[in-house]
């Protein structure tokens, strides 16, 4: 038997295949919301051959139909474990399909820092196979310093995804700036305005637009600190020491963030 004749029931079980998986994701929509089923063991995928980016394929279909199902914030948080797998298998069997990489970021990263870790884990993957995309390493950096708070680490990938070819010009003077004094504060409000000016979901517009706000807080403070050093010739021992000379009052931080000030350091947490 030749090549050519065993190309057409390949082909065929292919379209059946597909066609049954998009039927699915009809009936399931019209169901509205589902749970994900957890992994196969790793000995099936291991075993799929030439199959991989098929099997790889239809994962990530499984993904975007649960994502795009609304699923309620309850059973989301409960599959977000399976979710994670489903994403870095897909990465293993097939690391060139890049919109693994965009999603994981989308989906994980904002979770907690736990998934941010997980995210950072895929996007490795990504990395190693897509020699000049630079907005994996991009993304990485953003995750080491937005959601893990490690500014130094992020700045590490932020000036790696700057050496990539046709890279944004400001990724390397955003790179010196996480590593400067306060740059976890006047760094994270460049980097968050350069994510807004690239956002095109009106939802994760507001959510940028609300971070910023309270980044613009922070800065006041970071403002007064510096003008209290200048003039006392010493860093204050607390925040409250800034009123009302410096600051009228303390700005109120909304949401999850918080100000943290250390031995003459301060961080937006």
């Amino acid at each position: 038997m030749n090549k050519r004749s065993l190309a057409w029931p390949f082909f065929v079980a292919v379209v059946v295949l597909y066609a049954f998986l998009f039927n699915h994701v009809d009936r399931v929509k019209e169901q509205g919301g589902h749970d994900l089923q957890p992994l196969a063991p790793k000995a099936f995928y291991d075993a799929t051959g030439y199959f991989k980016q098929l099997s790889a394929e239809i994962l990530f279909i499984k993904t975007k139909l649960f994502l795009g199902s609304d699923p309620n914030a309850d059973r989301r948080q409960k599959n977000m474990p399976v979710l994670s797998a489903y994403f870095k298998q897909v990465a293993v069997m097939h690391p060139l399909l890049s919109d693994t990489y965009y999603m994981a970021e989308s989906a994980l990263a904002w979770v907690s820092p736990d998934y941010a870790i997980r995210a950072n884990e895929i996007l490795k993957i990504g990395i190693q196979s897509h020699k000049g995309a630079y907005f994996l390493p991009f993304f990485m950096g953003f995750n080491y310093f937005y959601h893990l708070q490690e500014p130094e680490e992020g700045a590490k990938w932020l000036k790696r995804a700057s050496e990539y070819e046709g890279s944004p010009k400001w990724f390397a003077h955003f790179a010196s700036i996480l590593t400067a004094r306060g740059g976890n504060i006047s760094g994270g409000l460049v980097w968050l305005r350069m994510m807004l000016s690239t956002a095109d979901d009106e939802n994760e517009k507001q959510r940028y637009v609300g971070d910023i706000a309270e980044y613009e807080k922070a800065m006041l403070v970071l403002e007064a600190i510096e003008d209290y050093k200048a003039k006392k010739k010493r860093a204050p021992k607390k925040l409250e020491d800034l009123v009302p000379e410096f600051l009228e009052a303390l700005p109120p931080m909304a949401g999850h963030f918080s100000l943290d000030y250390h031995q003459g350091k301060l961080s937006l947490r």
